[in-house]
Parts: C-alpha cells; sequence; structure tokens
C-alpha cells in the first residue's frame, strides 16, 4: 500500500508520497467516480455532441458550475 501525505494544493485531499508539492508543477489529480450506467452514457453522448472526451466534457462542466460561485478562483487549464 502506498503511504500518502497532504497536499495544500488540495486539502483534505492527500498525495502520494514523494509527489512533488511544487504548485507550479501542478499535475492533473485523477479521480475515480462510481456513475450509474444511464449517467455514464448520457456523459458519453453529451460528450459526443460537444466534440470532446468525457473527461473534458466532466471537466468543463465543473469549471462552468464553480465558475458561478463567489471567492472561486478559476482553475488553470
Amino acid at each position: 500500500m502506498t503511504s500518502r501525505v497532504y497536499d495544500p494544493r488540495y486539502p483534505g485531499l492527500p498525495m502520494r508520497e514523494g509527489e512533488s508539492d511544487d504548485s507550479d508543477k501542478l499535475k492533473p489529480y485523477r479521480f475515480v467516480v462510481r456513475l450509474p450506467a444511464e449517467m455514464r452514457d448520457r456523459l458519453a453522448e453529451a460528450s459526443i455532441s460537444h466534440r470532446r472526451s468525457i473527461n473534458s466534457d466532466i471537466v468543463a462542466r465543473l469549471e462552468q458550475t464553480f465558475s458561478g460561485l463567489p471567492g472561486r478562483r478559476k482553475l488553470a487549464a
């Protein structure tokens, strides 16, 4: 089992031991989400209509959601 340590970029989320905490080298965070099959199918259809991957579509949707919240900064692409 890999040990985890605190990552100041993501409060509450662990990072792998030995990973750099240098914020200028911000790497995408791998995150597993369990979805109902029907929702996954809807995401796949929407991503096709937007001409992007499911991952890119989810990221775009989250960015849109967070852009309207006060006190939130836009995440670097």
